[in-house]
């Protein structure tokens, strides 16, 4: 109650005065009851003072009381806040601290001794270890952060420390500057983050997207970002630039014929030794595959062709895959900046065609680039475009060269050629044609119409009264194609054509892969196909290798052909693999006779089957129908 005081203090002398009151007025005594009246009111005016101030007393007290109360429960939260503050701190994987600047008192986090590997108390001991303990090579990004800091800014850095155990470690320093009220830095506060997991996923991101992970050099990302850098510095500092596009002659002998790890092995050694021949200013890289790009700096012609000379001198040398000694050479293009063009998309398509322009002139070549060479770059262009549409327009034909008996002279069969009459070109040589053909993978619509074609007229002969075999070229592209086997089985059903009339020549150089390729040409041959080795002694297998295959003929290369009468040793040669080829039963047939007298030396040594302009050129269906007809029996060996 608010005036108990007053009321406890004021009550007695009310009741007193009230009682003498009436006791003197009762004695009817006027005046003792006027004083004891007065008497009594001022005592009871005093009481009530009194009182109130007991009740202000005690009401302060109990204001008192209550603040107290509530500072009390603010402190116990406040340090319950901070034990909780503390145990988060502590809890964070990261170093949180604070510096005073004027007394070099630190105050560091938990986190500090799980990054750093000190305890706090060492921090506190020496306040200045966590500079200590940053890489030598990153005090420069410490000090620049150290001179924004005291220009009052907050920093942020990425750098190295050196854990107590002596491990390196990336980090990111935050630190704020504290000031006071005159504007001065007094304190620092700042937390430091371990990154190094992020780093290390960071820099493998980027070596995946910037270098070849099996040769370890810079990757084609790599090259195109620091082609545009070296080309601003050249035009910047007026310097030449030179591109050197390097390609592997043999490199797919190595894949086919021994694997693609000993590939892998063979890239790994030669991206070693290219890397022995480049200066420190240069940049080598590999594009993909077999091919190798290096960008020199400031090169004149002279340096080039220096460089050139080294890098084909390494490569020239054996390399040592499962225990082989494997010989290899390299072809490479040449462009120049400025003058053959003025960016990364010229320079380097220009170095290409340098580089294919070596490789026609024998391989283990360089080539500079001129400008002669874009008639030739347009010139595979239009016949690339043009072999898309080629088939639409009718201008490719078959021609047929017969394949004569040598003892009797006659036709036996024939080998379908594909020919193609150009619009423009007029009539280009399949030499030319059928390699852009199996660069542009157009091969495989091309040679499914070669298929369709020959079968066709293999029909219409047997409609005339006319059975030979045709046998049909097929590119090794066409040959691994899936649907190969399964075109081959719906031209035969459409056209009606017992499969012992067709034969299907493939090259050596299917013979790389013998597992895979023996899949297939079982497949073959479970139809009926007849299969020709065709230009055997220019590839990789051997008689030995072919006597474990489904083979049924063997052509003699006509390489080897046109020596047999003026080289004994290609005679020796050709005798051997007769000898051979008879003993694992396969049918010979010589490619390319032109005279009667290679005619007979093939046939006295064995050889049955021929073919060459001394029979026949390639001719058209109709010609070889009539010449069927009337074989010539002048052209027979006996």
């Amino acid at each position: 109650m608010e005036y108990a005081g007053r009321m406890a203090a004021s009550l007695p002398y009310v009741l007193i005065t009230v009682g003498f009151y009436l006791h003197y007025h009762h004695l009817n005594k006027p005046y003792e009851t006027f004083l004891n009246l007065s008497v009594g009111v001022f005592s009871i005016i005093i009481a009530w003072f009194l009182g109130k101030q007991f009740d202000k007393a005690r009401y302060l007290l109990k204001v008192l009381a209550y603040n107290n109360t509530i500072l009390l429960e603010n402190e116990c939260q406040l340090l319950q806040q901070q034990e909780q503050l503390e145990l988060v701190i502590d809890n964070v994987n990261a170093s949180i601290w604070h510096l005073d600047l004027s007394t070099n008192r630190v105050i560091v986090s938990k986190g500090t001794e799980c990054l750093y590997g000190y305890s706090k108390k060492e921090f506190k001991q020496e306040p200045m270890l966590w500079k200590k303990v940053v890489h030598p090579d990153d005090k420069t990004i410490i000090e620049s952060s150290e001179k924004e800091l005291f220009e009052g800014n907050i920093t942020s850095r990425e750098y190295r420390i050196i854990q107590k155990d002596g491990e390196t470690k990336w980090v990111r320093g935050i630190i704020k500057p504290l000031v006071d009220s005159s504007g001065e830095i007094t304190n620092l506060i700042g937390m430091t983050i371990d990154i190094n997991d992020q780093k290390i996923t960071g820099e493998s991101i980027k070596y995946l997207a910037y270098y070849d992970q099996l040769t370890d050099l810079p990757n084609r990302n790599y090259l195109f970002t620091c082609f545009c850098e070296k080309l601003e510095e050249c035009k910047q500092q007026n310097l030449q630039l030179a591109i050197l596009f390097m390609d592997l002659d043999s490199f797919k002998m190595v894949n086919d014929t021994m694997g693609y790890l000993a590939g892998d092995h063979f890239l790994q050694e030669v991206a070693k030794r290219l890397k022995s021949c480049v200066g420190e200013q240069d940049l080598l890289a590999r594009l993909g595959g077999d091919e190798f790009i290096v960008l020199m700096n400031a090169a004149d012609r002279e340096q080039v062709e220096l460089a050139v000379q080294r890098i084909q001198d390494v490569i020239s040398s054996f390399i040592l895959l499962k225990k082989e000694k494997i010989y290899s050479s390299i072809s490479i293009g040449i462009s120049l900046f400025p003058n053959d063009g003025e960016d990364i998309q010229q320079l380097l398509r220009k170095a290409d065609q340098a580089m294919y322009s070596a490789k026609k002139q024998g391989k283990n070549n360089f080539q500079f680039y001129t400008t002669a060479l874009d008639a030739v770059h347009q010139r595979k262009m239009d016949l690339e475009m043009g072999l898309r549409t080629a088939i639409e327009k009718n201008e490719l034909f078959l021609q047929y060269q017969p394949q004569v008996e040598l003892e009797t002279g006659e036709i036996k069969g024939a080998e379908a050629l594909l020919r193609w009459h150009h619009p423009k070109f007029g009539n280009v040589s399949p030499v030319e044609f059928i390699s852009i053909a199996e660069e542009s993978g157009v091969i495989l619509h091309v040679g499914k119409w070669v298929l369709q074609t020959a079968c066709k007229q293999i029909k219409r002969w047997q409609e005339r009264g006319i059975f030979i075999k045709v046998s049909v070229n097929v590119s090794p592209l066409q040959f691994k194609d899936k649907q190969f086997v399964e075109i081959l089985k719906q031209t035969l059903l459409e056209n009606q054509l017992s499969p012992e009339f067709l034969a299907i020549e493939i090259t050596e150089s299917v013979m790389q892969n013998v597992k895979e390729s023996s899949i297939i040409l079982n497949e073959l041959k479970k139809l009926g196909i007849k299969i020709a080795m065709d230009d055997f002694g220019t590839g990789y297998s051997s008689l030995s290798v072919l006597s474990r295959l489904p083979i049924d003929y063997v052509k003699i290369d006509r390489s080897f052909v046109k020596d047999v009468i003026t080289n004994t040793t290609v005679a020796t040669l050709v005798r051997t693999i007769i000898n051979m080829g008879n003993n694992l039963n396969f049918q010979l047939i010589a490619e390319g006779i032109e005279t009667k007298e290679q005619a007979a030396f093939i046939f006295k040594n064995g050889c049955r089957f021929g073919q060459g302009y001394y029979y026949s050129r390639p001719i058209p269906a109709e010609d070889l129908e009539a010449l069927f007809h009337k074989q010539d029996p002048t052209i027979r060996i006996i």
